[in-house]
């Protein structure tokens, strides 16, 4: 927060400086896509080179059919006595004009990716940690390097996977040339662009060409943008979609304005669905600062619960020693699991039988909390036939959500696309269409609209036999259309509805969405005559009250419509569940408590939402966002793990400033300052200014243990639901299905006997555990040779370096050892033959022209199959192989530790990787026990013998290097690690 400006127009936004981790992540794994297509093209190309399988000879490459070193050259001594036998009789001279080049072209492209890789990984680091940076109000620390980072990645580090593609085309280009190098008329006994590793080789270039295409999508954007911006191309696009476009600005503009009391801007946004300039003057709070401000600001309104509820504590355990009739409770509360903590409030379920009220925690204006007595509903007769009947209404305000539309199409035999369902004067009073499949036989569908814009909402007219009652059901918010008249908040006057409809209307105002939704409602059910011949002289149902029910959206509509009607049906009654918390005046809500009953369950977020609670909430999370001193992404982890009671404070703390010590110097708290002030100077008119509640009486319903045994108390309208409640069920608990089960199986307590006060504290748990520690809190980041732990981490990661290098040069060579061949016959000496061997091939030799000896070249060549079924070198190039993982693995670490500090344990492990690393190395050397350099003897029908012997050679004298570089790194890192264990043991 805000998104950085890479230049003048290009910015990061939706995201903040703060927020790249997220594309840190996305890039990153698109780097492992690419590494699993590269690692097996490392380990193909790099045996292809140890075993000798690139070698050209001659320029004819080794998958042609001419390729045959076998018939050309002698292998080994056995191979090479029966090739001078073969040859003997016809007096074939050895070939000595012969030339050997080798193949690089893979080991090439996979070097150049590696390397690329390598970089690309280390910047993507760079770039997390940079992000990592000062707090989200707090940017310039960060900002500067972050800006160089991704210019440097734009200009420089997208050329590299450009000449990596270009590179590997032309490559494969060439390798098709003359029939794969092998000539007209040939065909290759193997083509080198089939199998497996040219697989991975075609995806790693495909990667690549994605990666490039960002930019021409870059530009592409912006052109759009810019035709978008023309009138004439407008105009097209809105004549051609018969105007759904400007319907749907005009949409996303009312969204606007209601989010415009929660901005920083006063300026009016103009109707056009200018997204981005909404978003200009968010005071460049992005979707991450919503999510963490959010959860932040849930965890400052727990603490502040929790300070209440600690001062008032004393005074109730001090008030069950002197008062004789609230006796002294010792039940453990339960809560998480702990059975033994004890709490200072008794569980007061077990008292509401002999209680007549509770204590709640309420908000005042200011947003502080307080503790409020609340009278909880009894058992008496008026009580329990309110709740009685709320449950049963409540089921036709879910009906008309989709089930009632179901059984018409289904049942009544009308189409899918049906937007009315209306019965014949005549047969209005006949008792048919009831809603038995639906599990409301008692009930009979009289008229029902499915109509739903911007002015007409879906509703249906009932009568119920059960309860003897005629009733009206108003949808809830579904579509869009419905969204649009929820933010449509501004208050109306109620004078000419007033007017017309017969009730008092001078000076009192009205949510104005709702009463543009009421008076479609009202005309509608005047147009249609269905409730006017129900309620006439003729009718069976003449004396039935009329009832109104409605869920959210549905709920308001019905409060500002039965104040339309109640003047023709005086008896009207309404029940109102989840109503918004924006629908009339104070004082005609309070007129509202005679017909109109409104049911909120726990922490529902819609009765609390109002002009002023968004106003007020809107302070309250800048407030919370401007005292963060933390980077966000550490806070990022911080909300995300569960946070004890006994906790919060401490935590609370780690993570935020106190309000005096914000610092002043920010852009973003100037912004802020500016915002309060324009604030101060422009007062809202008398108008806006007007404060909307929810109409007639609330029954609050609370989930007090977490069991789902809710307790219904009387709500007060001002104190209960000023304030917008964060928590995790703030969305959950405005489900209208959930509601019909907690008021089908709420169970009231009686009211008798003594008066006391139970004490009741609102999602909230005291609990004395302990907060969980960790060791180390602080935010470990990644900068590029930063040197965390000094600069003893790089000399060891030099030191391994160079003992990787030897190894790895040790294993490639086939000079491994020196080998001595003497062949002999009859015990008499013939030849001697000096060859070199390695771990995977052997020296290929050549005539000599001046002495017509066999000598080694440079070339390398593999071995024979039979050569691998010698234990002695498959152990060898085992070992071989976990030299190379753990040589890696070791000096991968040690290169982190360059740049982020490791702990203790990565120490030890790095220690014994290289002890490990440098066992395997010295145990390479069983290859001295193998066939190839001890004696032979062989049967051609007179006593032949191949005397061998191996002696350590250019290969055998690095390897041994390598065994003592890699012990040196195991005893420097060995004593790295007692020296952060030292250091840890003498810090306080």
């Amino acid at each position: 927060m805000p998104a950085l400006a890479i230049f003048k127009n290009f910015t990061t936004r939706p995201f903040g400086g703060d927020d790249l981790h997220i594309g840190c992540l996305i890039l990153g794994f698109y780097r492992l896509i690419q590494f699993i297509c590269l690692a097996p093209l490392c380990l193909h190309y790099y045996l292809q080179l140890i075993r000798g399988e690139d070698i050209y000879v001659n320029g004819i490459p080794p998958w042609c059919h001419q390729y045959d070193l076998s018939n050309i050259l002698p292998f080994f001594v056995d191979d090479m006595l029966q090739y001078r036998v073969f040859y003997s009789g016809n007096g074939t001279e050895y070939e000595a004009i012969m030339s050997f080049e080798r193949g690089i072209f893979g080991i090439e492209f996979v070097a150049l990716a590696v390397i690329y890789f390598a970089a690309d990984i280390t910047w993507i680091c760079m770039v997390w940690s940079a992000s990592s940076l000062g707090t989200p109000t707090e940017t310039n620390q960060r900002d500067k390097y972050l800006r160089k980072l991704i210019i440097f990645k734009m200009f420089v580090g997208n050329v590299y996977p450009l000449l990596l593609l270009v590179f590997g085309v032309r490559k494969i280009f060439l390798l098709r040339e003359d029939n794969y190098g092998c000539g007209n008329g040939t065909v290759p006994t193997k083509k080198p662009d089939e199998g497996y590793w040219y697989g991975f080789f075609c995806a790693l270039l495909i990667t690549y060409a994605l990666e490039l295409l960002i930019w021409p999508a870059i530009v592409a954007n912006h052109v759009m943008r810019v035709l978008r911006t023309k009138s004439y191309l407008v105009r097209i696009r809105a004549e051609g979609h018969e105007r759904r476009v400007e319907r749907l600005e005009h949409y996303v503009g009312m969204a606007l304005r209601f989010f415009q009391c929660i901005t920083c801007n006063r300026a009016d946004f103009r109707n056009q669905g200018e997204l981005k300039e909404f978003a200009c003057h968010f005071l460049g709070i992005v979707l991450s600062d919503v999510y963490v401000g959010l959860r932040m600001l849930a965890r400052v309104q727990a603490e502040e619960k929790l300070n209440m509820i600690q001062q008032i504590s004393a005074q109730i355990t001090e008030e069950r020693k002197t008062n004789i009739d609230m006796p002294v409770v010792d039940t453990p509360c339960k809560q998480l699991g702990d059975e033994d903590i004890n709490n200072p409030f008794p569980h007061h379920r077990e008292f509401l039988s002999n209680r007549n009220s509770m204590f709640v925690l309420c908000s005042s204006d200011n947003s502080i909390f307080d503790v409020c007595e609340r009278d909880v509903l009894g058992s008496n007769n008026a009580e329990l036939s309110l709740m009685r009947d709320a449950a049963h209404f409540a089921r036709y305000a879910q009906l008309i959500y989709s089930r009632l539309k179901i059984l018409v199409v289904d049942e009544f035999m009308l189409g899918p696309e049906v937007a009315q369902f209306k019965r014949d004067t005549e047969s209005l009073y006949n008792r048919e269409f009831k809603l038995t499949s639906i599990g409301c036989e008692y009930a009979m569908l009289s008229y029902a609209t499915f109509e739903n814009g911007l002015c007409s909402t879906p509703y249906a007219i009932l009568v119920d036999e059960q309860v003897k009652n005629i009733v009206i059901a108003v949808r809830g918010t579904v579509s869009l259309d419905d969204m649009v008249i929820d933010l449509q908040y501004n208050p109306a006057s109620l004078e000419k509805t007033g007017q017309v409809c017969g009730f008092e209307g001078h000076g009192h105002y009205c949510h104005k969405g709702f009463l543009t939704r009421a008076k479609w409602l009202y005309n509608d059910i005047k147009k249609n005559r269905c409730l006017k011949n129900l309620a006439s002289e003729q009718s069976p149902f003449k004396d039935y009250p009329l009832v109104l029910c409605g869920h959210s959206l549905g709920a308001g509509c019905a409060t500002i419509l039965s104040l339309m009607l109640r003047p023709k049906f005086p008896s009207l009654t309404c029940y109102a569940y989840c109503p918004p918390g924006a629908i009339v005046d104070d004082e005609m809500a309070k007129y509202c408590e005679e017909f109109i009953t409104n049911f909120v369950r726990q922490d529902d977020m819609i009765p609390r939402i109002s002009q002023k609670s968004l106003e007020s909430g809107r302070d309250q999370f800048l407030n919370v966002i401007s005292r963060i001193k933390v980077p966000k992404i550490e806070l990022f982890f911080d909300v995300r793990n569960p946070c004890p009671d006994s906790a919060l404070s401490a935590r609370n703390a780690n993570v935020l400033r106190a309000e005096e010590d914000v610092s002043q110097d920010s852009d973003f708290y100037e912004q802020l300052a500016r915002f309060r002030a324009e604030r101060n100077e422009n007062p809202l008119t008398a108008l806006n200014s007007a404060n909307l509640y929810i109409a007639g009486k609330i029954v609050h319903l609370v989930d007090t243990k977490g069991d789902r045994a809710y307790v219904a108390y009387w709500a007060n309208r001002h104190d209960d639901f000023n304030q917008v409640i964060i928590s995790k069920r703030m969305i959950s608990d405005h489900s209208m299905m959930e509601m019909v089960d907690v008021l089908s199986n709420i169970h009231l307590t009686g009211r008798r006997g003594n008066s006391s006060p139970m004490v009741f504290y609102s999602s909230m748990n005291i609990t004395e555990e302990d907060a969980e520690g960790d060791e180390d809190t602080d935010i470990r980041l990644f900068m590029c040779c930063s040197n965390p732990d000094g600069k003893f981490p790089i000399a060891l990661s030099l030191l391994a370096a160079v003992s990787l290098g030897f190894s790895g040069k040790s294993m490639t060579l086939c000079k491994f050892f020196s080998r001595e061949s003497k062949f002999s016959v009859n015990e008499e000496k013939v030849t001697d033959i000096p060859v070199s061997i390695g771990l995977f091939s052997y020296s290929l030799m050549i005539s000599d022209n001046a002495t017509e000896n066999v000598i080694a070249s440079k070339y390398c060549v593999p071995y024979h199959l039979d050569r691998d079924n010698d234990w002695h070198m498959q152990a060898s190039r085992a070992f071989a192989f976990l030299v190379v993982l753990f040589g890696c693995i070791s000096f991968l670490l040690l290169c982190i530790s360059t740049c982020f500090p490791l702990r203790r344990w990565a120490w030890k492990f790095i220690t014994c990787m290289f002890l490990l690393t440098s066992l395997f190395q010295g145990l390479v050397f069983l290859m001295n026990q193998s066939d190839l350099c001890t004696n032979k003897d062989l049967d051609h029908g007179v006593p032949m013998e191949i005397e061998s012997e191996c002696h350590i050679d250019e290969g055998a004298t690095e390897a041994i290097i390598a065994v003592c570089l890699y012990f040196l790194a195991a005893i420097g890192s060995m004593h790295f690690a007692r020296s952060k264990i030292k250091q840890c043991i003498d810090e306080p």
